[in-house]
C-alpha cells in the first residue's frame, strides 16, 4: 500500500441511475456496506452488475480511479443512501 484515504459517495435520487465514485487514484476499492440497504455496483467499462448487501464488505480491485466504479442501490428506491465506508488505495 502506497497511500489510502477515505471518500463518501451518495446513490442518486432518481433510483435506477448509476453513481460514480468521486475522482481519486486507486488501484483497490475497500467497502464496507453499513447503509442498511443492498448495492448494486459495476465497472464503467462493463455493464455487469455486482450486489453487495447489506452489512457485508467488498474489495474491488482493477481500478486506476476510483470514479471508474459507480454505484445505486439495488432496489432502485428514489430514498438515496449515503455510503461513508469506502476506503480508496494506491
Amino acid at each position: 500500500m502506497i497511500s489510502s484515504k477515505f471518500i463518501t459517495v451518495t446513490t442518486a435520487v432518481d433510483g435506477t441511475s448509476f453513481t460514480a465514485l468521486p475522482s481519486a487514484q486507486a488501484h483497490f476499492v475497500h467497502v464496507l456496506n453499513n447503509t442498511g440497504e443492498d448495492l448494486a455496483f459495476k465497472y464503467s467499462t462493463d455493464e455487469g452488475t455486482f450486489v453487495l448487501p447489506a452489512n457485508t464488505a467488498w474489495t474491488f480491485r482493477g481500478l486506476n480511479n476510483a470514479n471508474q466504479l459507480l454505484v445505486k442501490r439495488a432496489d432502485e428506491s428514489a430514498t438515496p443512501v449515503t455510503l461513508s465506508s469506502v476506503e480508496v488505495e494506491l
